[in-house]
């Protein structure tokens, strides 16, 4: 959401994990603010105990070729580091 020239960035994934899926989820949420012309400032807000601990274990084990899975995790997470290591706009 915004208010005044800020917008809030909110995720909350259970204690913190981030699967691949939900990596590439707030990648594209970050770009859409990222092109909001009037967002002059990111908040980024995460869950009410954690903001994130790193790749989702649980989701690693379900999948088919656990290594694949653990590889895409990883640069999934590293894209989204990316994103927000390069913005001016970030508090």
């Amino acid at each position: 959401w915004e208010k005044n020239l800020a917008c809030f960035l909110w995720f909350d994934f259970y204690d913190g994990a981030m699967s691949t899926d939900q990596c590439y989820r707030l990648c594209k949420a970050w770009d859409c603010i990222q092109s909001n012309s009037k967002c002059k400032i990111i908040v980024m807000m995460g869950g009410t105990d954690f903001f994130s601990n790193g790749i989702h274990l649980n989701v690693i084990e379900a999948a088919a070729d656990a290594e694949q899975e653990s590889w895409e995790n990883i640069v999934a997470i590293d894209d989204f580091v990316r994103r927000v290591l390069m913005c001016k706009k970030l508090t």
